[in-house]
């Protein structure tokens, strides 16, 4: 296990040297890596890999406990440092009947959040809002744990706050500054988020976070429940629009009480932030983002149902600071940015889309 251990170790040493945030081990592939938002192969001379090498590598970093769980489950992600100062979000699965894993790189240290291409009005705006509900959302790879790791920072450095997140699992770490911090993770620390909820029921606290795949109706109502009170909660959510952030929450239950989950929510949501990423035209990646506030308009929308009607506010609203993510795409890809085809590929309306570029 030592020999596969170090075998790792370098392979990953090597993709982020060559700038990959993610790094994907497959039976029968070559390494490949995600680098500037492409996968590429990271080694063209290696060999394709092979599903005892791999198998090897990923049970050299797993306990007894995570390899029952990954063979009675056949997925697990779990977070560990596999080399010095290198930390990585890893998730091992079966596929085709063979044991592989991805690994997201995860920074040492928390990016301010306007390093992450937010505003600084926007960030003082949420940083200073004290209760109700602030989701976080983007589809699997937008960053969107790194951006509600990025605010709840902001926060940890300008207000006196008693922190609690719940994770699944626990990426950044975070020290105590002007805030107390206290981050809870699901199956080590605290059996589920159902009970991870009800502690924090029981708790004075200021400011509640919580990351991971949270779609039971037992779990959304506690969620909900604690934004009604004198707590701030931050949700990351699986979700790419501003739009699907409200009709999930509200699917979550049944018909009978979707008016009064839609009343609830128009008055407890503070903002929906929802962001994807695209390559950069000289390298890197960069953010589009959609930006929704509870304007009296918007808080009428959601609680008469007309959920639609929330895409011609943010295309009219941007005094109000909101912004729809078509516009966003388009304003990169006028500041030359983005290149348009990688824009293109994130619309559905592409003549529309076309028509908005001067």
């Amino acid at each position: 296990m030592l020999a596969a251990n170090i075998i790792l170790s370098n392979i990953l040493k090597t993709g982020i040297e060559k700038g990959a945030t993610d790094i994907h081990l497959i039976a029968g592939s070559k390494l490949m890596g995600r680098i500037n938002g492409r996968l590429n192969v990271l080694d063209e001379s290696s060999n394709s890999l092979n599903k005892e090498e791999i198998e090897k590598m990923i049970y050299s970093f797993l306990n007894e406990n995570e390899k029952e769980k990954l063979e009675k489950e056949r997925e697990i992600t779990i977070v560990r440092d596999l080399a010095p100062h290198l930390r990585f979000k890893i998730n091992a699965f079966y596929q085709k009947g063979c044991l592989s894993a991805s690994f997201r790189f995860i920074p040492e240290s928390i990016k301010p959040f306007t390093q992450l291409g937010y505003s600084d009005e926007l960030t003082k705006k949420l940083v200073n809002i004290n209760d109700g509900l602030i989701v976080i959302a983007g589809p699997y790879g937008s960053g969107r744990t790194t951006t509600l790791s990025s605010l709840i920072e902001e926060i940890n450095n300008n207000r006196q706050a008693r922190i609690i997140t719940i994770e699944n699992p626990i990426e950044f770490i975070f020290t105590n500054k002007k805030s107390i911090i206290e981050q809870r993770e699901i199956n080590t620390d605290v059996p589920n988020y159902l009970d991870a909820l009800k502690y924090c029921q029981r708790q004075n606290i200021d400011v509640l976070a919580i990351t991971g795949n949270v779609e039971e109706k037992q779990v959304v109502n506690l969620i909900m429940e604690i934004a009604t009170g004198a707590s701030l909660v931050i949700w990351e959510m699986n979700a790419d629009s501003a739009i699907r952030v409200i009709e999930k929450i509200i699917s979550t239950f049944e018909a009978t009480k979707q008016n009064a989950i839609r009343s609830l929510l128009s008055n407890i949501i503070q903002a929906i932030v929802v962001q994807k990423l695209l390559p950069k035209i000289g390298g890197g990646e960069i953010l589009a983002k959609e930006i929704l506030f509870p304007t009296p308009s918007v808080q009428s929308i959601i609680r008469e149902g007309r959920i639609n009607q929330i895409k011609t506010i943010l295309q009219t609203s941007k005094q109000e600071g909101m912004i729809s993510f078509e516009r966003s795409l388009a304003d990169l890809v006028e500041k030359r940015l983005v290149e348009l085809k990688d824009a293109l590929a994130q619309v559905s309306d592409k003549e529309g889309f076309k028509a908005m570029i001067k």
